[in-house]
């Protein structure tokens, strides 16, 4: 048997080991979510007569992304002037005719999460219902011509930032 201070000295140690490996497991998963780097844009049109950018957008992780900010040349614009798009149909975000489209939502660029790509299945389970949404992407309208896009989002939690130069896309869609 055990004396007290034993027993004591044990519990303590245990209760060492486990903050080490929480913190531990803490590290890994900041790491893990750093080295995705999971928005990655699938299209970007511009919109003739105006200075408008459409940028289909994807979440190639396993977690929500938030949007948080967008820059336009380098200048940060209010949420209220960033849309975000919502598609509950096969038609794509970057593509032409979303305005027409009843299945498409355009909302404040923070007022919903974008979630992880969908499997080929799950979007033809999904298509037409307004429960899942299918595709994602922004809308920035500008009075200068729009050369760059910074987007910041939040990504389990941590704070990541994009940057895509339109002319240079998709080389500059890391």
């Amino acid at each position: 048997m055990q004396s007290g201070e034993e027993v004591r000295a044990l519990r303590k140690k245990g209760k060492w080991i486990a903050i080490a490996g929480l913190a531990v497991l803490v590290v890994f998963l900041s790491l893990f979510a750093a080295a995705q780097r999971p928005l990655k844009a699938d299209g970007i049109t511009t919109i003739a007569e105006s200075e408008t950018l459409i940028i289909g957008l994807v979440n190639h992780g396993f977690w929500d992304i938030k949007l948080t900010d967008v820059a336009v040349n380098g200048k940060w614009r209010p949420a209220q002037e960033v849309q975000l798009i919502v598609s509950y149909t096969l038609h794509l975000v970057a593509g032409s005719g979303l305005e027409e489209d009843p299945n498409i939502k355009f909302v404040a660029m923070d007022a919903m999460k974008i979630h992880p790509k969908l499997s080929t299945e799950e979007v033809q389970k999904y298509k037409g219902s307004t429960d899942t949404p299918i595709g994602y992407g922004i809308r920035i309208s500008s009075e200068d011509k729009i050369e760059q896009i910074t987007i910041r989002y939040n990504y389990m939690g941590l704070p990541f930032t994009k940057t895509m130069t339109v002319d240079q896309w998709p080389a500059s869609n890391f």
